[in-house]
């Protein structure tokens, strides 16, 4: 908790000086750092926790002074502060201690962002004035309740979460957790890591507010809030899809009432597979969807078929699934845009492909250029989306109120007997509501997952 400490020397440049040794005989620097923050006496604590979390950290952890017998006031993980003693000591490793103090939480937080009068804090305040003043931004992790960490003796030997918790601890602060320890009044040191991460670099940068990290290993920025999310899966939800789906629905029940329980039903399975993907997504929070669930799932009977399997599946989705999806897409919208700057006789089916396919390379320049530009124009693209559809649905409702019924008053009418039939409706359907799993592609991009 540097600078808050009673140590004498708290930082190496002053263990240095109360040793008598030159800094230039030190070889590596140890950070020991709780997976957890505690404080002894008064002094701005940011992340304290006043409630049962923090009485419970305090029980479980045995946190009180040796000496006066205090109780230490516990509080979440402190990553800014952490990167701040960094810089000042510049680790070569953490040793990440009392792990198994968070056994029975079911969500665990760590700090991420400082805000002051609702901005950014780039650096750790100088002035405690400052620190009076600030506002916490975190990260919400799923915890592993019901699985102990006392008794791991290797890193994947841990539970899931807890490896993704550590693995965000180094790529955070750029800097490899060698080892961590359970509770001192336990079994004591537990080595996890066995010197792993060696692609992390495990020297101080030349600029200590800079982590560099090698090519193999990097941190995606978590700049996604929740209005981005919700744009996110209602911009891809309501695409060229929606304008093309109806047709085929109502073509294939042969009648209205049919058609419209169809669609009733797809909008209630793409909700719940929605719910599913939110809870999985919350707890395996990685970028990839499918791909990540995959692997951790089937990977944890076996690495090598969870490899497969996420290979086997991203192999199909890039180069089949997606593509020919996008081209219809595309190549639907092109189709409209033209027709509405063109004359009656419509545009020739050459302009209507290169049209498409000039769309398809302005969003990958977009979205490769800039994402903060891609989010702009994806909310820029809601808004319209949105609208359309509100004024079809409030001219449809206007249209019902001017007693053009006609249609629903036989509206089981011809409506098809072949199992065929339905099943296509229903594709047709949930290919209208496809999309609403794609947020969890972005996962590490968020700033809070499980929101």
């Amino acid at each position: 908790t540097y600078p808050y400490v009673t140590s004498s020397n708290c930082s190496i440049g002053g263990a240095c000086t109360g040793l008598g040794l030159p800094p230039k005989y030190i070889g590596d620097i140890y950070g020991v750092v709780k997976a957890y923050t505690t404080r002894v006496g008064d002094g701005v604590f940011p992340t304290e926790l006043k409630n049962e979390i923090g009485e419970h950290l305090q029980t479980r952890g045995r946190e009180w002074g040796v000496t006066t017998g205090r109780k230490r006031r516990c509080g979440w993980l402190d990553l800014v502060l952490l990167k701040y003693t960094n810089m000042i000591n510049g680790f070569t490793a953490l040793c990440l201690t009392k792990l198994d103090t968070l056994d029975e939480l079911t969500e665990i937080k760590v700090a991420t962002t400082y805000k002051r009068n609702g901005v950014d804090l780039p650096n750790f305040p100088a002035s405690v004035d400052t620190m009076h003043d600030i506002e916490v931004e975190y990260v919400t992790f799923p915890g592993w309740r019901g699985r102990s960490t006392s008794e791991c003796r290797t890193f994947n030997s841990l539970p899931h979460n807890a490896r993704l918790y550590i693995q965000f601890i180094e790529q955070y602060l750029g800097v490899p957790v060698e080892s961590d320890s359970i509770s001192r009044h336990r079994r004591g040191q537990s080595p996890t890591t066995d010197h792993r991460h060696k692609s992390i670099s495990s020297i101080t940068p030349s600029d200590p507010l800079t982590v560099t990290l090698p090519a193999d290993e990097f941190t995606l920025q978590r700049h996604l809030g929740l209005s981005s999310g919700v744009c996110l899966i209602i911009g891809v939800i309501i695409g060229s899809g929606i304008f093309i789906a109806p047709k085929g629905v109502l073509e294939h029940t042969g009648s209205v009432g049919l058609c419209l329980i169809i669609w009733a039903l797809c909008g209630i399975f793409a909700l719940l597979g929605a719910l599913c993907y939110a809870d999985i997504g919350t707890a395996i929070p990685r970028n990839g969807a499918e791909v990540a669930y995959l692997k951790e799932g089937i990977g944890s009977v076996h690495p090598l078929a969870g490899d497969i399997s996420a290979y086997l599946y991203n192999w199909t989705n890039t180069f089949i699934l997606k593509p020919a999806s996008i081209a219809v897409l595309t190549t639907t919208f092109a189709k409209y845009f033209l027709l509405g700057v063109m004359d009656s006789c419509g545009p020739p089916d050459e302009l209507i492909q290169i049209t498409a396919i000039f769309i398809i390379l302005t969003l990958v320049n977009i979205n490769s250029l800039s994402v903060s530009a891609a989010n702009r124009l994806n909310i820029v693209f809601v808004i319209c989306k949105v609208l359309t559809v509100m004024t079809v649905i409030i001219v449809g409702m206007i249209r019902l109120g001017q007693g053009k019924t006609e249609h629903l008053k036989n509206g089981f009418e011809g409506t098809t007997k072949t199992p065929l039939g339905v099943s296509l409706a229903f594709y047709s359907g949930l290919w209208a509501y496809d999309g609403w799993n794609s947020l969890n592609s972005v996962t590490e991009e968020l700033k809070n997952p499980k929101r």
